[in-house]
């Protein structure tokens, strides 16, 4: 970032400011004083603008000594960057106070000076006189502290940009100030530039041996008033700016955006507002690191879960199968499992745990150990499931189920006997149709006396079966199908007889990814299980539309 350029702004900014001042006091003396403009450019005009030139080279000094240390910096990137940041917050109200302080100076040294120039001390000033260094000094401290206003306000306004550039998290607490400081400022400073130019106008015409003007002092006080109104509202819409990004940040906290975990809020000030801020990204990194934590805990969790599932490309005898697993998060409640249990004998499961995350791998895990063992024990699907039940039902004590198919094929006689816990019935794809099988009762871990019962199918060459969750059938729910089942059971007829059996799973994926528009938030898991030899193609095929 290169701070050199904000010098050239600044020179406008305060070449403006010096010109409306020169404008107030031009437009005092011609419908106030009575001036024309003809002694106006032969006497006052010359003296403003070597006052305009005075202020801009003095104002020019003051930012070069003040913001030195922006664009000379002799410290480290992160050093740099906090000092920048506080010489830029600082910067504002330094210039503010320094113009009061020149005004208060400036306007009595200038009277003394005018003083030795006539050769009259203080003591020869006449009753008369004295009120006309009264009425002037008004009238040059309400021009004084107009002028410190748009400084100020100004200021401010042409630095936030540089300061949103500069990095948050390198900045340093600086000792706080209230809001009310700001605006106790703000008010008092307008009010004593309306009072200021009201007695002015005052004093001035009773020295003048002339009536008050009510026209013109009601002209006066609109005009105060108006610049009144308009600083005041710059300032209550910049802090309400700082509240609305303030508020946005939490917006996004709330509805879960992962950028927002890592985003600070910019501090632009020392008030509450910039304190909210600080307290807020000190929040901000201990929420980060937790959830870098948690981040970490997760994909060591993703990676066990993982292994805990067998590989998706198996073969057993003239059996093929493939299987995807792909959680929503790190981590699912859906699961699969193959285990072969004798030379000729496997068994195949699929299942999905209510709930997502943590909680549902956890009962997922439970699931599978349990399954392994019952299995091994022997019986059939139906049997296994329901001491599968019983041992899970106390485990989740009706505060989670489980819906599971089990199914065990003989290789040798290709006879399949299959059960299920409440899933979603499988397809048996015959000659290109799907057929659902549909022997279901309620999940697991929801009645310990549930009574399971089982189907058997003899299965021939070409035949597959299709095992899912939900996660697949949300994704194909579109206008043109009444459910997903509809949709599922129409991309199943389409494929083609030669395809292997990983090339199906292939496609239901691709296809699955090309409906994500439709939004899912649910894991997806699918099993395919193919009987008899398949010739394999080369490629993967493409969906169809």
């Amino acid at each position: 970032m290169k701070f050199s350029k904000l010098f050239v702004p600044l020179f406008f900014l305060y070449l403006g400011i010096a010109l409306f001042g020169a404008l107030i006091i031009t437009l005092g003396n011609l419908y106030i004083n009575g001036s024309t403009i003809a002694k106006l450019l032969k006497y006052n005009l010359k003296a403003i603008a070597v006052q305009v030139l005075f202020l801009l080279v003095l104002f020019q000094i003051f930012s070069l000594v003040r913001l030195k240390t922006i664009w000379k910096p002799k410290h480290s990137e992160q050093v740099k960057d906090s000092l920048i940041w506080q010489r830029l917050l600082y910067f504002p109200s330094e210039t503010f106070w320094s113009m009061v302080i020149f005004g208060l100076l400036a306007g009595p040294l200038f009277h003394i000076f005018d003083l030795l120039l006539r050769r009259r001390s203080i003591a020869m000033l006449t009753q008369w006189e004295w009120l006309s260094q009264i009425k002037s000094f008004f009238y040059e401290q309400a021009i004084v502290l107009m002028l410190a206003i748009l400084l100020y306000t100004f200021i401010r306004r042409l630095l936030r940009p540089y300061i949103l550039q500069l990095p948050v998290e390198t900045m340093k607490e600086m000792k706080p100030r209230t809001l009310v400081y700001h605006f106790a400022i703000i008010f008092s400073s307008l009010f004593l530039v309306s009072l200021f130019s009201i007695l002015w106008y005052i004093f001035n015409r009773s020295l003048q041996g002339k009536s008050i003007d009510l026209w013109v002092l009601l002209a006066i006080t609109g005009f105060i008033t108006l610049f009144s109104c308009s600083i005041f509202t710059v300032h209550v819409l910049e802090f309400r700016r700082e509240i609305r990004i303030f508020i946005d940040r939490i917006y996004s906290l709330l509805n879960s955006e992962r950028k927002s975990i890592h985003a600070k809020i910019p501090v632009m000030s020392r008030d509450e507002t910039g304190q909210l801020s600080l307290v807020f990204n000190r929040l901000q990194e201990r929420i980060q690191h937790e959830y870098e934590d948690i981040e970490r805990d997760l994909q060591l969790a993703n990676a066990v879960q993982q292994k805990l599932l067998p590989s998706p490309y198996a073969t057993f005898e003239h059996f093929q199968v493939a299987a995807s697993f792909q959680p929503y998060k790190e981590i699912g409640g859906d699961f699969y499992d193959l285990i072969q249990f004798s030379p000729q004998r496997f068994a195949f499961v699929i299942g999905d745990v209510s709930g997502k995350g943590m909680p549902a791998a956890l009962v997922m895990s439970a699931t599978l150990v349990l399954l392994r063992t019952e299995i091994k024990r022997g019986g059939t699907p139906a049997e296994i499931l329901e001491r599968v039940n019983k041992e899970l039902e106390e485990i989740v004590q009706g505060e989670m189920f489980v819906t599971l198919g089990l199914g065990m094929i003989d290789t040798q006689n290709k006879n399949l006997r299959y059960a299920s816990a409440g899933h979603l019935a499988p397809y048996l794809v015959r000659n290109g149709q799907p057929q659902p099988l549909k022997v279901s009762s309620l999940p697991l871990g929801i009645d310990p006396d549930e009574i399971y019962r089982e189907e058997e199918v003899s299965l021939l060459d070409g035949d597959t079966l299709v095992l899912y969750t939900d996660g697949l059938i949300e994704n194909f729910s579109l206008k043109d199908y009444s459910t997903g089942f509809d949709a599922l059971e129409s991309w199943i007829k389409q494929w083609d007889p030669g395809l292997s059996i990983e090339d199906k799973l292939q496609l239901l994926l691709a296809q699955r990814a090309l409906m994500q528009s439709q939004g899912t938030e649910d894991d997806c898991t699918v099993l395919l299980i193919g009987c008899g030899k398949v010739v394999k193609t080369n490629e993967h095929p493409k969906p169809i539309w």
